[in-house]
């Protein structure tokens, strides 16, 4: 009995892996519910197969591939269908707008105040004064639009242009030099090992993880966890010492209500401006 067991229950579960992969990766990222429906049936369905044994393997088999085509079938007429899509996974509905909370939407959506305010701390934002707009989505997640003088100052909205910064890059992974990332980004085994050597480090065996930056820095992290320092890459990183000084002088004279202090900060602002114009190419060159 119990060897019926372990193989009903190898065999339930061979076939939700299958039927999991099939079904994609929406099922786990974005759980709306209908999908949280069909994989709560489905999961019964294998959980049934695998211990009551009066049930037919071959039985509990095709009602778990049933569901699994029902749901892959359903997904992909939703595709093709707006009115289905909106059936099956239901419609977006907006909660707060204007900073004014919709009580009929809340009513609808079974939405309590604790809730809504839970969930908006999640999302940083403890004040509904805060809150241009709010729409809980199809899958229950809470969408948030802050009010524009309630969100940060970004050096985009300050008119300041910075260097662009590409995605970060594992060049070692546990003492293996990457090679295909390595000449991807245009570096060498010279340039990485002294780069290597610049931070002490004499073998690449020694390296559990080698990441290069977005500025083009390295950050090392060693096997043996001694002390070791990260050391990026001094022009580049002075380029956005430059442009983080800017951008804070510019935010300082937004907060301060003093006008002399405000007058200070821009006057500072604009000639770190000014300097950064000649000196910022050539530190990235």
């Amino acid at each position: 009995m119990l060897i019926v067991s372990i193989i009903r229950s190898v065999v339930a579960f061979a076939i939700l892996f299958l039927i999991t992969h099939m079904m994609g990766k929406k099922q786990i990222s974005q759980l709306t519910f209908f999908d949280y429906v069909i994989g709560i049936t489905i999961g019964s369905v294998a959980a049934t197969m695998s211990v009551d044994i009066g049930v037919s393997p071959q039985i509990g088999a095709v009602t778990m591939v049933v569901w699994g085509l029902a749901a892959v079938v359903l997904g992909w007429l939703s595709l093709k269908s707006v009115t289905l899509e909106k059936l099956i996974n239901s419609e977006p509905t907006i909660l707060v707008q204007d900073g004014k909370i919709l009580e009929k939407n809340m009513g609808t959506a079974r939405y309590s105040i604790a809730d809504l305010l839970m969930q908006l701390r999640t999302k940083d934002c403890f004040s509904l004064a805060d809150v241009e707009v709010a729409i809980l989505e199809s899958n229950g997640e809470l969408s948030v639009l802050k009010k524009s003088d309630a969100e940060p100052v970004t050096p985009r909205t300050l008119g300041i242009a910075v260097a662009s910064q590409a995605m970060p890059s594992v060049l070692i992974w546990d003492g293996k030099v990457m090679k295909d990332t390595l000449e991807h980004l245009g570096y060498d085994k010279d340039w990485l090992d002294k780069a290597l050597a610049e931070q002490g480090v004499e073998e690449v065996d020694e390296v559990m993880l080698a990441q290069a930056g977005g500025y083009g820095e390295l950050y090392v992290d060693l096997k043996d966890d001694k002390d070791e320092a990260y050391k990026p890459n001094k022009r580049k990183q002075l380029a956005a010492d430059i442009d983080s000084v800017q951008a804070d002088l510019h935010n300082f004279a937004l907060q301060t209500d003093d006008i002399e202090a405000k007058k200070l900060f821009n006057h500072l602002a604009g000639r770190i401006g000014r300097t950064r114009k000649r000196v910022v190419p050539l530190l990235l060159h």
